[in-house]
Order: C-alpha cells, then sequence, then structure tokens
C-alpha cells in the first residue's frame, strides 16, 4: 500500500469556465518533477466499495521549485464527484494523498537537447503548464500548443512570451498545427480521441515513437 501523505491547502483560485486551482503545502518535501501526478483520497464514500473512499489521480500543475519543496498545486475542472469536492477545499483543509508518481511522462536526464513539443487540451495543461516553466532556465526551443475553448495563466503566458524560444499557439482545433520533426520531443496530455491521431500522423510522418510521450485523462486507448 502507498504511503500516505498529508498537505493542507493554503489558497484557492476560480479561473473561470468551471476551472479551479487549490494551492497546497505538504508536510513534508514532495519531490515531484514536470509531468508527475498524485493520487488524492476525498472523504467522499466509494458507492463500489462503500469501506473505502473515492480516490482519483490529479497532474500537479506547478513546476517544482527548489526553494519550496513543499508546494504544490492542482487545476482541475469542476466534473466528476471527486474534482467537485476538491474545488469546494478552502484555506486550512486538510488533503490526503500519495506520491509523487509518473517514471513515463517526464523528460528524462538522457533527453537530448533538442525542441521540444508541449501539446494539450484542455485541463491537460496542467503538466504541460509544468513542463513548459521548468523549461525556462533551458536554451532549445520549446512550443507549446494548448487546445482548448478557454485559456487562463495569463501571467504564465506572459512570461513565455517574453522569451524568444517559446512559441504558443492556443485555439479550439489546432491538432493539425502540429509539425513533424524527426529530432525533436513531443509530449501530448489531455483527451485521447485528440492524442492518438495526432501522434498516428507524427509517427507517419517520421517522428520516432520513443520521442512520443503521452498522458491520457480520458478516452485512453486500449492496449495493443
Amino acid at each position: 500500500m502507498a504511503k500516505t501523505k498529508w498537505a493542507s491547502v493554503i489558497k484557492h483560485e476560480d479561473l473561470g469556465g468551471n476551472v479551479h486551482r487549490i494551492h497546497c503545502v505538504a508536510d513534508e518535501d514532495l519531490n515531484h518533477v514536470a509531468g508527475n501526478y498524485v493520487i488524492l483520497r476525498s472523504t467522499l464514500t466509494n458507492p463500489d466499495k462503500p469501506e473505502d473512499v473515492l480516490k482519483r489521480a490529479y497532474s500537479i500543475s506547478s513546476a517544482p521549485d527548489p526553494s519550496s519543496p513543499k508546494d504544490f498545486h492542482f487545476t482541475i475542472i469542476n466534473t466528476g464527484d471527486t474534482s467537485a469536492w476538491l474545488s469546494e477545499r478552502r484555506e486550512g483543509d486538510r488533503v490526503e494523498f500519495s506520491g509523487p508518481w509518473g517514471k513515463k511522462f517526464r523528460a528524462k536526464p538522457e533527453d537530448p537537447d533538442t525542441a521540444v513539443h508541449l501539446f494539450a487540451t484542455g485541463t491537460g495543461f496542467s503538466p504541460i503548464g509544468a513542463m513548459a516553466i521548468s523549461r525556462l532556465s533551458g536554451s532549445s526551443p520549446v512550443h507549446v500548443w494548448w487546445q482548448t475553448s478557454h485559456t487562463y495563466d495569463e501571467e504564465v503566458f506572459a512570461t513565455f512570451a517574453s522569451d524568444s524560444r517559446y512559441h504558443i499557439c492556443t485555439g479550439e482545433s489546432i491538432a493539425d498545427k502540429v509539425p513533424a520533426d524527426p529530432e525533436a520531443l513531443y509530449f501530448f496530455a489531455g483527451d485521447g480521441e485528440v492524442i492518438v491521431p495526432l501522434c498516428n500522423r507524427l509517427l507517419a510522418e517520421g517522428v520516432p515513437s520513443q520521442q512520443l510521450r503521452t498522458e491520457y485523462f480520458f478516452n485512453k486507448p486500449p492496449k495493443s
């Protein structure tokens, strides 16, 4: 059984469009990397398993900050019982979780220093935004693609806009605009119905499969 950890909520933000951000401080150093997630335990009874509570995985939307190793936040859309419960957390509330988890959907030490394409749908921007922020100290081009009808994090986007290495594209139908670059790394988070055909196109156009890393929030394709 995974070790239980605790954090205190220190701030709640309503970002509009039914999107909420919950800022937390963990009781111990989190030691996460951009792209990680935690499994949060609510206080709601699981109707399918009454002896347990509802749990759900949430991507960490904050980039690691060595000066504040206990600080992190979630960015969620208020759909589903657990997300509705989390969206109601306010300053002083306690949340229980395990993690951070996620060894595959992350940058790796052996990755080449090359251009990176970061693609998200909806709140898939949580890990993608954290990855983009974590690359501010780098030197390679960073392409951020966010397919959404509701953008937030205007201050973060202003930071990206001030760096000539960053190229930003947002909109409701932008997957077809993502170019195939056999030398680049690609990270995708969000809706499998959008991500799978996009990855298939990039593969057909010459991008090696090991350079495509995915995190499906829903509509996950069956294992082949």
